[in-house]
């Protein structure tokens, strides 16, 4: 039987779904009201007249302390599904009833003194209740029931040291569970799936036979041997737990091998690192980042990592771990050696002293007469104005990030770190050349507690200087991450080419990515609540712009198989800037024609000699001669505009062929 909590929220879903209905039989009207105590809302409403609306469908109501929510409204009241932005920065992802958080959400928070802390699961009444999980990134985690806030029934995941890890089930008594999990007896499987709500069946087998084989289940699996209520949220909601708490522990296990203590032990147990290492005293240094070596003008990049020089006792908590520096010096060898006109190039590494301990920086040389693509964009004038951004600019900039990026993924590498801070526009011949750089800054290997303490908790509109905004977003450029990324999960290539979409929508649009969102509010709206930043270019906007406008729409997709590869956007980019040469040379040329001759010679550049249908469905021929339907979307937006259907067409027939992920990419799990 459902507890009369559940009926209650059951019937609050149904009476939610009726006031929606109620709203479109009674008419909904946008409405923009300001309030006396300073507050505002602007949406949609019910009411015979103005004086009487209430606020009623989709809405933003914004609190005058600074705090929004955004989502929907039942007579007055928060109810169904929406976004709230608390004032010191949290925010709060899911659903609502009578103006709590009730249902499945998700709530972040973060801090610099304490990290990044997720609680994602059922909500009574405006408190954790019900199946959750509290994950703090590289803290650990809580999985189980709550209630009234507090974990009840479960497990708690804890590794405050990269050599520890603690696995205690919680219920009535607490039970340590020590030790590797790999080694974990059955009866300490049982305790822990026990912990987790999961009953034993032995009727079905389900349950591992040892530690070792509980990491290598499949956690649906487990999930098959499960008794647990018949409420089909409920049964969503465990299962996700359970999983969740599955991938934490198989994590946790993943680094066998003790920390890397100080910077004597990484360069003998990775001799790579020794053969990059150039010596602090070989550089003289010009400011704080700029310097010269044998000859050369180098750029530092501080790294957020600081080890002493030799071990001088137990790995402190500023340990690396083996697995993250395993895999940064992988990509350091392969780029200290990668040379590629669209890759700044690396040329190795330096220390410089903090206190007891030392710095990492990487050495990079510099472009002469060059700026970071995040200046071109936002920098102004002294009149206020900023520098002109045309659709041959902004094609150029494009080609050349897809290009340094193709060339990273044929060597199995991903940045990690994509954003327009990561990204110098040089001056060149007859334009611009973009190259990438920032390489081998990625922030997973290091950890976001390290990270993130350049961030400000919340957003703040402020201006910065180059230094700053380098500090600020080089390493840790939350605003440009794909949602896996803010998730946990590990970069590869379709991660950046989501990153890539929203440089092209920063180059579009003139603004931040979620520049007015805290770092927590970017992960509980961007990395769980599927939002995405508006695309949609103006119905007067050029065939060529309306292009980049898709491709930044297809490339910052929430689902990762939608994404275009890095080979396909460099291959219709190339086509775009070729359609852009033809068009500029047909125009110059009927430019000096006339008359008869002129009109001749635009429609011999015609692709179509077919004219548009005016009733049925809309069909377009490509430069390959077949014939697409055009999708409806492009219908209503561009009303027969055929030059943009085939432009738009034709890249999102390249797409629905392209080649899905490999296996191992689709399946990278969270680190």
């Amino acid at each position: 039987m459902l507890s009369l909590e559940r009926k209650c929220f059951d019937l609050a879903k149904r009476d939610a779904g009726k006031g929606l209905q109620t709203s479109k039989e009674k008419g909904s009207r946008p409405w923009k009201v300001s309030y006396a105590n300073g507050d505002t809302y602007e949406g949609e409403a019910i009411g015979p007249t103005p004086a009487q609306c209430l606020r009623h469908g989709y809405g933003v109501y914004t609190y005058s302390g600074g705090g929004r929510y955004e989502g929907e409204f039942v007579e007055d009241r928060k109810q169904g599904w929406g976004s709230f932005f608390f004032e010191n920065g949290d925010a709060y992802e899911g659903q609502w009833y009578f103006d709590q958080m009730h249902g499945h959400g998700v709530l972040a928070h973060w801090a610099p003194d304490q990290g990044v802390l997720v609680y994602e699961g059922e909500f009574r009444s405006g408190q954790r209740s019900g199946s959750g999980r509290l994950m703090v990134r590289e803290g650990g985690g809580l999985f189980g029931s709550w209630e009234d806030g507090l974990l009840v029934h479960g497990v708690e995941l804890e590794f405050p040291e990269p050599e520890e890890m603690a696995v205690r089930v919680l219920s009535d008594t607490q039970t340590l569970l020590g030790g590797n999990p790999a080694e974990w007896q059955p009866s300490e499987v049982r305790t822990w799936l026990h912990g987790l709500g999961l009953e034993e069946a032995p009727e079905r087998a389900m349950a591992p036979s040892g530690g070792a084989q509980l990491l290598q289940a499949q956690p649906e699996d487990l999930v098959q041997g499960g008794q647990v209520s018949s409420s089909r949220s409920e049964l969503t909601a465990w299962k996700s737990t359970l999983e969740a708490a599955h991938q934490a522990l198989v994590d946790a296990c993943q680094d066998v091998l003790p920390p890397i203590g100080c910077w004597e032990q990484l360069q003998v147990v990775f001799p790579a690192v020794k053969q990059r290492l150039v010596p602090l005293a070989e550089l003289t240094m010009h400011g704080q980042r700029l310097g010269e070596w044998k000859g050369l003008t180098v750029e530092l990049l501080p790294m957020p990592v600081q080890l002493p020089f030799a071990h001088v006792g137990a790995p402190g908590s500023g340990a690396v771990r083996f697995a993250a520096a395993k895999d940064w010096v992988h990509d350091l060898e392969i780029l200290a050696t990668l040379r590629h006109p669209n890759l700044r190039p690396l040329l190795g590494i330096t220390l410089t002293p903090e206190g007891a301990a030392a710095q990492l920086n990487m050495i990079s040389e510099p472009g002469r007469n060059g700026k970071l693509l995040f200046e071109l964009i936002h920098a102004s004038f002294s009149d206020g104005s900023r520098q002109p951004l045309d659709f041959r600019t902004e094609l150029q900039i494009s080609l050349g990030i897809c290009e340094g990026m193709a060339a990273l993924c044929t060597r199995g590498l991903a940045h990690g770190a994509l954003c327009s801070v990561n990204v110098e526009v040089l001056q060149a011949a007859g334009g611009c050349h973009a190259r990438l750089c920032g390489l081998g800054v990625s922030w997973w290997r290091w950890g976001w507690q390290r990270c993130l303490k350049v961030r400000g908790a919340q957003a703040k509109r402020c201006a910065l200087g180059v230094e700053e905004v380098v500090k600020k977003y080089a390493i840790c450029p939350v605003n440009w991450m794909a949602p896996e990324l803010l998730r946990g999960h590990r970069p590869r290539q379709a991660s950046d080419v989501h990153s890539f979409g929203l440089i092209l929508w920063e180059m579009l649009f003139r603004a931040v990515p979620y520049g007015e969102f805290s770092i927590a509010q970017i992960i509980a709206t961007v990395g769980y609540g599927r939002h995405q930043l508006r695309t949609a270019a103006a119905p007067s906007a050029s065939a060529g712009r309306v292009f980049l406008h898709e491709v930044a729409d297809q490339c910052m997709r929430w689902d990762v198989a939608e994404r275009p590869s890095f080979s396909l956007l460099l291959e219709s980019l190339r086509e775009t800037r070729q359609a852009d040469e033809r068009r500029r040379a047909k125009k110059g040329m009927l430019g000096r024609l006339g008359g008869t001759t002129e009109a001749l010679l635009s429609g011999r550049f015609s692709t179509s000699s077919t004219p548009l249908p005016t009733d049925g469905p809309r069909m377009v021929r490509l430069e390959t001669g077949e014939w697409l339907r055009v999708d409806e979307d492009l219908v209503e937006q561009y009303p027969d505009d055929e030059e943009k259907w085939r432009t738009l067409m034709a890249f999102r027939a390249k797409l629905a062929n392209q080649p899905q992920p490999s296996d191992v990419e689709a399946t990278e799990g969270v680190r």
